[in-house]
């Protein structure tokens, strides 16, 4: 018994000697520097992580509709000789691949200093132009059938820029 009151007894000198300011404030110090902490893990996130992963979508995007769309700029057609459907079936697609350039474009002139796999922002705007004028080149010239088919060529080039070889 005498053992459980002098436990008390150290219990309760224990809890006199404790400095009540000096634990409140380690405590709001651990708060504040956790809630630091956590703004500057999640800038570093939207700085660095977010953008990488955003464009390595849009290069998978990129490659994917060069891929999906190589079918009418391999085979430009006069519309002059063609039906509706097909001009529609073209159109769409040459649409598809302007609204892609603007993607490309835009994302280039929201991180104009970063670099993405060693791709510049130069290159980007490139790549953006490239895919413009692939757009722009599903049609031949009215009564041009024969005319010569560069497109090839421009995929390549967009390839470069975008290191999707």
């Amino acid at each position: 018994m005498n053992k459980l009151i002098e436990a008390i007894y150290k219990l309760a000198e224990v809890e006199a000697s404790t400095d009540y300011p000096s634990i409140f404030l380690s405590g709001v110090l651990a708060v504040i520097s956790s809630v630091i902490t956590v703004f500057l893990v999640d800038f570093l996130k939207r700085r660095f992580a977010e953008p990488k992963d955003d464009f390595k979508k849009l290069r998978g995007k990129v490659r994917s509709m060069l891929s999906l769309y190589a079918c009418y700029y391999s085979n430009p057609i006069d519309a002059k000789m063609s039906n509706e459907m097909q001009i529609k079936e073209y159109d769409e697609a040459s649409e598809e691949l302007r609204s892609l350039a603007v993607e490309v474009s835009s994302f280039a002139y929201e991180h104009p200093k970063n670099k993405f796999k060693g791709i510049r922002k130069a290159d980007l705007d490139d790549a953006a132009a490239l895919i413009m004028c692939l757009s722009n080149s599903f049609f031949t010239p009215y009564g041009k059938v024969d005319a010569e088919n560069k497109n090839p060529e421009t995929v390549e080039k967009i390839k470069n820029k975008l290191k999707l070889i």
